[in-house]
């Protein structure tokens, strides 16, 4: 499992390389579960720096056929987005922060001051999971 750790790696090439690399881990059959930054408003316009990559539908498409070359398979990805309140709120730079055990209410009863989505450099983006199976 890795948590928001691959857009930070430097380069999609490196970003890759590590996916790969951690299911040297992994006996035949199991699960390696991921999340990163995704860009849910283009396929092909994203933020990629040394300091932050936001991954596109496109390099999961790229990620899937290196993967399945390898015998690995990535699952399917839901990309789908529902339209809500809380889900089109887009917070920008500086980020609000929430430090609240009770998270889940804060959201649903002051969502203008947390987010689910965010601005980065111009690019809409939010977090996404995806699965891979060795």
């Amino acid at each position: 499992w890795s948590s928001c750790a691959l857009e930070h790696l430097g380069s999609l090439k490196n970003s890759f390389d590590f996916i790969i690399k951690s299911l040297n881990f992994l006996k035949k059959g199991g699960i390696a579960v991921h999340t990163t930054e995704f860009n849910y408003v283009s396929n092909n316009e994203t933020l990629i720096t040394k300091d932050c990559i936001i991954f596109t539908k496109n390099h999961f498409n790229i990620l899937k056929k290196k993967l399945k070359k390898l015998g690995h398979e990535l699952l399917p990805i839901n990309f789908n987005r529902k339209y809500t309140k809380i889900n089109n709120n887009i917070d920008l730079f500086p980020y609000n922060t929430v430090k609240d055990c009770k998270l889940c209410n804060y959201i649903l009863n002051n969502n203008n001051k947390t987010h689910i989505n965010l601005n980065i450099s111009g690019y809409n983006s939010t977090s996404i999971y995806f699965v891979i199976i060795k």
